[in-house]
């Protein structure tokens, strides 16, 4: 039903609404998996598809404030009504 896979996409990007430290450690291993993700693009000569990951120039904090208000704000919005 839509209210599971509602319930089930709020748990998937509800790190920012975990304790600090974990939210932290969290937001490191994804952003760790994207930059592995854009060097190996870039070292294999294909189109990068997260240009915002390049671990030369990304920064954590920034992308997880951009997810926050794209994504989680949003979601948790509907949710909530």
């Amino acid at each position: 039903t839509l209210i599971k896979h509602m319930m089930i996409k709020c748990a998937d990007v509800a790190n920012p609404c975990r304790p600090l430290e974990l939210c932290i450690e969290w937001a490191r291993r994804i952003s760790e998996e994207y930059f592995a993700q854009t060097d190996e693009e870039k070292r294999q000569g294909l189109s990068v598809v997260m240009p915002v990951f390049d671990r030369n120039t990304c920064s954590i904090l920034k992308s997880q404030i951009s997810f926050i208000d794209y994504f989680v704000t949003d979601m948790f919005d509907a949710w909530d009504s």
